[in-house]
Order: C-alpha cells, then structure tokens, then sequence
C-alpha cells in the first residue's frame, strides 16, 4: 500500500499569516535557436552541412538513437540522421520568480504516408550555436550530453497531433535558466517538427516557498526518494496522477499502489515545511 505524507507543521500559522494567495505568473517561449544536425550519409547532398535558418517554420528529423551522451547516426547508408536542436532562454522572465512548471510543446507529423515514427525527446545542453552546428562539432557527449525524456516514445502518423513534455526538474537545474532538447526518431521514417514552444508557470519569489512530497508505506517506509516544489506560499496541495502511479521495488518483485494521500487541507508555509 502506498501513501503520500506531508507535514503538519505550521500549516494554521501560514495560513494566518498569508492568507492571500500569489497567483502564478505564465509565458509562452519561442527558441532562441533551432536547427537541424545531419549525420553523413552516403550522397554528396547527404554531407556535413549547417541546416539553419532565422525563418524556418518547419525542421525534419530522422531515426537516432543515444550513445554516450551524443547521437548516433543510424541511417549512414542514406540520408544520415537529422537531429532537430533547440534552446530556450528563460532568464529575463524568470527573473526575481520561483519556477513553478515548465512544459516543453510542438506539433509532429509523420512524413511518409500511410505509416508513423516513434517521436523521441531529449534533453540536452546550451553549448551549440544554431547558425555554426554541424553534427561532427556539436554531437560530442561534453556539448550536447543526450539524456532522453520520453521513455518508449510516442508513435505519430501522418495525422498532425501536438506533443508536450514535463520539463519542470531540467528547467529547475539549469543555474542560468536556459534549455536546450533534441528531437529525433527511432524508426527510419522522418517526421516534421512545427510549433515549437516552452510554456513556463512560475511565482514571485518573495511569495513562494517549496513543499516535500514523500511516497510512504503503510509503515512509513519511503519506497522512492521524495520531490521537493515550489508554490506559492497559503496555496492548497497540489497531487497529481503521476504521484499517485504505481511503484515497483529495485527487483521488481514487489507493486505499491496508491490508497489515500493526506493533503486536503494543507497549504504552503513560508517556512518550507510542508
């Protein structure tokens, strides 16, 4: 059995003393830069070239796969792999804010008709400039180091479907509040990337705290390690359905499923301990 803990402590006295509740403050970021990486293939057309450009609307990606940090090219035979970069710059916004959430967007289309691609997400790092990448300069695991996002990935047909991506805990790590993620595929066929956007919720900082959310047993054993966010200070408890998702042990030999979780009734204290 599984249960979400948090603390009582000083829950009445934040709330005394806040009672008006910050609200959430959102922006919608377009990239600062994208392009496309192009792994050799075996044409002339198929060569090492800079695919960027100021007024693209639309990039195309091909199948990938991560290796150490970096792509590699799983179609040397053909056209190569094309990778989609790109990066946002959240510093002017986010400055004197707490993050809140952060939600990595774009639409995705499978460009051959009648089948689909297995769409793949990453993230990545900033040390890349769009007009200047190539994958021979950029794909080198101390610049981009890879780090998939999306797990099995998601099978998109010719049907044009947005996709998005909880990118809150990469946002949160960056000291300077830029981000960077690699679009790619893991089947051959290519898919179009269009929209891409980074929607940001954060709270002014002099008015936000963070709370600890702890996975428990009915024992009080912790099964996985606890989340920390931030929110702001006299709101109500936010659980969500991926903090209620089942939980295995190491060895997988063991299933925790969700029972009851206290937070009704709880808000944010100034002091972090909720």
């Amino acid at each position: 059995m599984k249960k979400l803990s948090t603390s009582l402590l000083l829950t009445l006295m934040a709330f005394l003393f806040f009672p008006l509740v910050s609200q959430a403050e959102e922006t919608v970021l377009t990239p600062a830069q994208t392009t496309v990486i192009q792994a050799n293939g075996k044409t002339a057309q198929n060569e090492e070239t800079v695919l960027f450009n100021a007024d693209a609307t639309a990039w195309r990606c091909s199948q990938a796969k991560i290796s150490g940090g970096a792509f590699s090219n799983m179609l040397a035979n053909y056209e190569g792999s094309p990778v989609v970069i790109t990066k946002f710059d959240a510093s002017e916004f986010m400055t004197g804010k707490t993050l809140k959430k952060a939600t990595l967007k774009f639409f995705s289309k499978c460009t051959v008709s009648g089948k689909n691609s297995n769409v793949q997400i990453a993230h990545i790092g900033t040390g890349w400039d769009a007009t200047t990448a190539t994958w021979a300069n950029t794909n080198k695991a101390e610049t981009l180091n890879a780090t998939g996002l999306n797990g099995d990935g998601v099978n998109v047909k010719t049907s044009r479907v947005e996709l998005t991506q909880d990118v809150t805990e990469q946002l949160a790590a960056s000291t300077d509040n830029t981000i960077g993620f690699g679009i790619f595929t893991y089947t051959g066929r290519e898919q179009e990337i269009t929209d891409i956007t980074l929607t940001i919720e954060a709270i002014d900082a002099s008015a936000s705290s963070t709370y600890t959310v702890k996975y428990v047993d009915g024992n009080g054993n912790e099964l996985k390690e606890s989340e920390t966010r931030s929110e702001s200070i006299g709101a109500a408890l936010a659980i969500t359905d991926a903090d209620k998702a089942s939980i295995y042990n190491a060895d997988k030999t063991k299933k925790y499923i969700y029972v009851s979780d206290d937070a009704e009734g709880k808000t944010v204290a100034g002091d972090a301990s909720t």
